[in-house]
């Protein structure tokens, strides 16, 4: 339970601002610059996720009343029109201007926390924010990088996915081209950058490599890498899994495989296998003296909430007798 409400409304303002602002502009002004990957505001929302759960013992405590910060609203307000205008209005495409509303971005996050939730909130949480951060710029720079290469990871992604098929139906063709066109009886698909795998792949590099930063002290590092690589392949399976799937639905309704079930099966399915993964080798990768620490951590929490069950519960007897 949140005990401070207004955070609660403050946070949601906070998103409407990081998220629809963006969104809105688009939907209006749309931009061909080079980073509107399709993941990239899942791949900020998922960072969110993290921050908020790394500092769930901070967020969910009530704390001072925030001392408004007028100065951080201005930056604020002056960061989304610079935002604005460098990436919907300028006319210009180049590496550098990328990188530079990317900067432009984080300050509108910053700032307008700052002002919403205060610097006694951003002073508790700032390392793991600054952290979240760079997380989100090297998502970017990863994701750069590998989508120069995208017909690589198309090409073998198509092969896979015609070698699993081919197995269980007969009527099927693969063109390795530059189209890399795949076709299950009268359906076909072209497994183009989004069906890569790329951005499934760089996305749980970096959400690993944050929970990495943010639990150094506590992770047995020889698990952790297990655990990298058992991801890593497991990524790359479910991508293959996914354009199974979406061959499958297409012999019955096409429609359907190429409409939502392409666009939300991705995510789920990333989603899903993600927290499992977390929720299975959480405690796996903890080192052992500090797992002893939780278990009785945990153990004496349960004692005391059990001692003032039976607490509860004398009075409640004493008060009936009475």
């Amino acid at each position: 339970m949140i005990k401070d409400k207004s955070l609660l409304i403050r946070f949601i303002t906070w998103l409407i601002i990081i998220f629809g602002y963006p969104m809105l502009l688009q939907h209006f002004f749309p931009s061909n610059l080079v980073y509107n990957f399709f993941s990239f505001n899942s791949f900020l929302a998922a960072i969110i996720i993290v921050f908020i759960v790394y500092n769930k013992d901070i967020l969910v405590k009530k704390f001072e009343r925030y001392q408004k910060e007028e100065l951080f609203l201005i930056i604020a307000v002056v960061s989304m029109l610079i935002f604005a205008w460098l990436k919907h209005f300028l006319g210009a495409e180049s590496y550098s201007l990328v990188h530079l509303i990317i900067v432009v971005q984080a300050m509108v996050v910053i700032s307008s926390a700052i002002y919403l939730f205060g610097l006694d909130l951003f002073k508790k949480t700032h390392i793991s924010l600054l952290y979240s951060l760079a997380a989100v710029y090297l998502y970017f720079i990863f994701t750069k990088i590998m989508w120069n290469k995208w017909e690589f990871f198309s090409g073998k992604v198509g092969y896979l996915v015609y070698k699993l098929l081919d197995l269980f139906y007969e009527n099927v063709t693969y063109v390795p081209n530059t189209d890399f066109s795949l076709t299950l009886n009268n359906f076909g698909v072209i497994i183009g950058e989004p069906c890569s795998g790329i951005e499934s792949l760089t996305l749980f590099f970096v959400l690993f490599c944050l929970m990495v930063v943010l639990d150094k002290d506590k992770l047995n590092f020889k698990k952790a890498g297990i655990v990298f690589i058992v991801g890593i392949i497991g990524i790359y399976i479910l991508n293959l899994l996914r354009i199974v799937l979406i061959m499958v639905v297409g012999l019955t309704n096409p429609q359907m495989a190429l409409g939502a079930f392409h666009s939300q099966a991705g995510w789920v399915l990333f989603s899903v296998f993600v927290l499992g993964l977390y929720a299975l080798t959480q405690r796996w990768m903890i080192k052992k003296p500090l797992k002893r620490k939780i278990v009785k951590k945990r153990s004496s929490k349960k004692s005391k909430i059990t001692n003032k069950k039976k607490i509860s519960a004398r009075k409640t007897r004493v008060k009936k007798k009475k």
